[in-house]
């Protein structure tokens, strides 16, 4: 997809984190930004329908935090003061578990790690903020039904929008970013214009997840960021991170389709076989909040949109569109900062924005 000095009208397809960054470096090239999500957008720190994974712990690794902070400067500053944790690397910060090994804070990990632990929500809606004041990048309640093809010209022309009438509303744009998560419809669509389908990389996970957010007295447990992951003996494993708000999340899973506990009793249970026991029996006082959430990942998939021969120009993925990871890693959301950087460099090189971005 070659984009000549494209100015204009830029579309984003989904309000995600990785759709709030893409808006963030597009209106840095175009002259105006619409992202368009179906979801309503909390106005607070909150959890959203259209991520079900939200509910779950999420780690932000410290490069994806160096990345976030690059493209909103200010971020970290503002969540600390926020009440996120930032934690370095003190054996009484951070507890991580592998394969039946506690690896050793200050030696085993390197000395300059630094994390911040905001909650998902915390983190999405400090980004959405941030977005929402960027004078030429709207956010608007709507649903992208799919977007128009110029079969003559080869190009993406803008997106046709859900409405009420029989009719879909269309909105002309130079380039289209789908950042629609898991469920694309990108290789579907290309193949209705003519195209191939992206080849795929799949590997399979088959983790379920349960996960149940409570409170704990303060200073029950010291550490904020706690990992104990599964093993070929242990197939089951698990996160405990405290996070912004006073409230701590403990996240089980199981692998190869084994299932995770689905109680908050059974998932004590499961921290008093892979954790010290001091931080179980803190667990054992817990006040739950609400009610434990569920949450399979089947399979880490990757699109290899950069591999096709043709690829249409005015679309480009980016995010879980193009790439879902094993959420057991925590690479998630640090990719997408990265996916971020590469597609802001793309656009000040010019030439293939897609094979820039995806490789």
């Amino acid at each position: 997809m070659d984009e000549e000095d494209i100015r204009g009208h830029a579309v984003v397809i989904g309000a995600s984190i990785g759709g709030l960054c893409a808006a963030r470096v597009l209106s840095e090239f175009f002259d105006r930004v619409t992202v368009f999500e179906r979801d309503e957008l909390p106005s607070t720190p909150g959890q959203r329908a259209a991520v079900p994974q939200g509910r779950h712990v999420h780690l932000l690794m410290a490069r994806g935090a160096l990345e976030f902070d690059e493209l909103f400067p200010g971020l970290l500053d503002d969540m600390v003061a926020a009440g996120v944790p930032i934690l370095e690397n003190r054996p009484d910060c951070i507890h991580f578990g592998a394969a039946g090994h506690v690896l050793g804070t200050g030696h085993t990990l390197q000395d300059q790690f630094t994390a911040y632990v905001p909650s998902r929500p915390q983190l999405e809606w400090q980004i959405r903020r941030r977005v929402h004041d960027i004078a030429n990048v709207e956010i608007q309640h709507r649903s992208v039904a799919q977007p128009r093809f110029d079969f003559d010209a080869q190009r993406v022309t803008g997106v046709l929008l859900d409405s009420d009438t029989d009719e879909p509303e269309f909105v002309p744009a130079d380039l289209v970013v789908d950042a629609a998560g898991r469920g694309t419809r990108l290789p579907v669509w290309l193949e209705q214009w003519g195209f191939q389908r992206p080849p795929e990389n799949t590997i399979d996970v088959g983790i379920g997840y349960a996960s149940q957010q409570f409170r704990l007295p303060e200073g029950a447990i010291r550490e904020r960021v706690i990992v104990a992951g599964a093993s070929r003996d242990q197939p089951r494993g698990l996160g405990l991170l405290g996070y912004e708000d006073g409230t701590w999340t403990l996240t089980t899973f199981g692998v190869a389709k084994v299932e995770p506990p689905q109680t908050f009793s059974e998932m004590v249970t499961l921290a008093e076989t892979l954790l010290p026991q001091r931080i179980a029996s803190a667990l054992r006082r817990a006040e739950p909040v609400g009610e434990v959430a569920f949450h399979r990942f089947p399979a880490s998939r990757w699109r290899r949109y950069h591999e096709l021969e043709r690829f249409p120009a005015g679309i480009v993925p980016l995010g879980d569109a193009v790439v879902s990871f094993d959420p057991t890693y925590g690479q998630g959301m640090t990719m997408t900062s990265l996916q971020a950087g590469h597609l802001r460099r793309a656009l000040a090189e010019g030439g293939d924005v897609v094979r820039k971005v995806n490789r």
